[in-house]
């Protein structure tokens, strides 16, 4: 299993927490990547299924206003690639907390697993 401390972990975990659970949202993540791990068959590593679940739904521009004069312009920036792993993390995370029914780490799997195959 992956280590927890890993920076891809990590930006799953603080987009998982709330009220500062930090223990019940490494719990969901770690839950949830064993079931992707067992989906995927363990061709590949977990670090990799992460990574490329992020770089797929990683944005790279955002709409930033502006205010100039008395009118205000809606204008894409570049964002930086720190920044889009944040927001993909975040995507991935509000996808999983839309559908009903399941346990969080089963909907973050789902979720995990779509990311992964570009299905987001």
């Amino acid at each position: 299993m992956m280590d927890l401390k890993r920076p891809n972990a990590s930006l799953f975990i603080w987009a998982l927490m709330r009220s500062g659970a930090r223990i019940r949202a490494e719990r969901i993540f770690s839950d949830a990547m064993h079931t992707v791990l067992d989906e995927i068959g363990h061709a590949f590593s977990a670090d990799h299924v992460l990574w490329l679940a992020l770089e797929k739904n990683r944005p790279c521009v955002a709409v930033k206003t502006r205010r100039i004069g008395d009118v205000s312009y809606e204008v894409p920036v570049i964002i930086g690639y720190k920044s889009g792993l944040r927001a993909a993390a975040r995507f991935i995370v509000a996808y999983a907390r839309m559908s009903k029914g399941k346990s969080m780490g089963s909907r973050l799997a789902i979720g995990l697993l779509a990311a992964f195959r570009g299905e987001l």
